[in-house]
């Protein structure tokens, strides 16, 4: 259809094609994680190169509920930092 009215278009990939192409994984645009819920798993890298700058090694992402009691830790403390001041004498 677009052919036909000569607008350029190409096929569009999937995740699972653009993590496992040869010129990605060439490129180190694609890197392997493993997440323990998930065993070992592709996700995409910084997709950029910098003349020398070495591309930083990216972490896992954090399974659900791994850092809570931190979040909520430093909430509390947030919270009782910004009390007003007669709130705070009031403890």
């Amino acid at each position: 259809m677009l052919d036909e009215v000569d607008v350029p278009v190409g096929p569009v990939n999937d995740v699972a094609e653009i993590l496992s192409d040869p010129h990605v994984r060439a490129r180190g645009w694609s890197a392997a994680s493993t997440i323990p819920a998930w065993a070992n798993s592709r996700r995409s890298a910084l997709p950029y190169k910098f003349l020398g700058w070495d591309n930083p090694e990216i972490g896992r992402p954090p399974t659900l509920g791994e850092h809570t009691e931190k979040i909520l830790a430093r909430a509390e403390l947030f919270r009782r930092r910004n009390r007003p001041t007669a709130e705070k004498r009031a403890i």
